[in-house]
């Protein structure tokens, strides 16, 4: 089969933002970022993703980890928590959400996905999730159980007989 023929199969995961129109929710569908996405965001926008992502995990690698209780490594989560959503100002937060829905709608216009996400998606914790995912391409329950495990990006740590904070 060609490359553009597997291409056409492709389904893109997507994520439902649950948004309050006119008393009633709907569910507002996001498909996750492309690559290429990304690399209108970093040209157009200045920031880049990837840099980001790798720098956060930086903090959260084994090595970062080793040694902590787990209030300290849940610090350390946190911290790295904040300073990527410090990281993502507005306008790219804008721009993820405009790129992810034009896939489905190439036709919507930047002001309208503003009025979408400003107005509409009235749960936070519901845009937190959404915004986790477009940047990852992490669902909720992927934030699920990141959050109930001790040591969600070092998970080679029982592999490898270090002890977890359970039995520390």
């Amino acid at each position: 089969m060609k490359a553009s023929e597997m291409e056409k199969q492709i389904r893109a995961p997507h994520i439902n933002v649950p948004v309050e129109i006119n008393g009633k929710v709907e569910q507002l569908s996001c498909p996750q970022i492309t690559i290429g996405d990304w690399k209108d965001i970093k040209e157009n926008g200045g920031f880049d993703q990837w840099s980001t992502l790798l720098s956060m995990s930086a903090g959260m690698d084994e090595r970062a980890l080793a040694g902590k209780s787990k209030k300290e490594k849940e610090e350390l989560r946190n911290e790295a928590g904040m300073k990527l959503f410090s990281d993502i100002d507005q306008g790219i937060q804008l721009a993820m959400f405009a790129h992810s829905l034009r896939h489905d709608d190439p036709e919507i216009t930047e002001e309208q996905v503003d009025r979408l996400i400003s107005y509409g998606i009235v749960d936070k914790n519901a845009y937190v999730r959404a915004l986790m995912f477009l940047l990852q391409g992490v669902k909720p329950e992927d934030i699920e159980e990141a959050q109930e495990a001790d040591n969600p990006l070092a998970s080679k740590e029982k592999d490898q007989g270090t002890p977890t904070a359970k039995e520390q």
